[in-house]
């Protein structure tokens, strides 16, 4: 198993052999399988543009030791947890979004998404679950 202080720079690698040109910054652990694989997120951007950022979700292998990307959000999210199925044909995740409403109190919004995971397709997530907390 990898030791915490190289998860990034090991991640960052792993993303580059698999021809990631991006940089990739604000790695997260997600959760982790019954089969040893991390879930794992990312912030990404272009070199010259770093104003272009995107959260990113991957599954890590320790034992073939591959990142693969499994779903890619247009725009940068608070990703706070994730799970996939056995075939890794799904990924549940959930988000956390900091609302202020007018009068000034503030409300944490947590979502909850499903998505199939096809390589190469981008695919809508289906949104399960949508709770206010105060």
């Amino acid at each position: 198993m990898l030791k915490q202080e190289n998860l990034a720079a090991n991640f960052c690698g792993l993303l580059a052999v698999s021809g990631c040109k991006e940089v990739a910054i604000e790695w997260r652990i997600l959760g982790k399988e019954q089969d040893g694989s991390l879930l794992t997120s990312w912030v990404s951007f272009n070199a010259k543009n770093r104003a272009e950022q995107r959260s990113n979700i991957g599954i890590y292998t320790p034992l073939l030791k591959t990142l693969q990307t499994v779903f890619r959000f247009p725009t940068k999210e608070n990703v706070i947890q994730a799970s996939v199925n056995l075939t890794k044909t799904l990924l549940l995740f959930t988000t956390k979004e900091l609302r202020q409403e007018e009068s000034g109190r503030k409300t944490d919004i947590y979502r909850t998404f499903l998505v199939e995971i096809k390589e190469g397709v981008e695919v809508e997530p289906f949104l399960l679950m949508e709770v206010d907390r105060n």
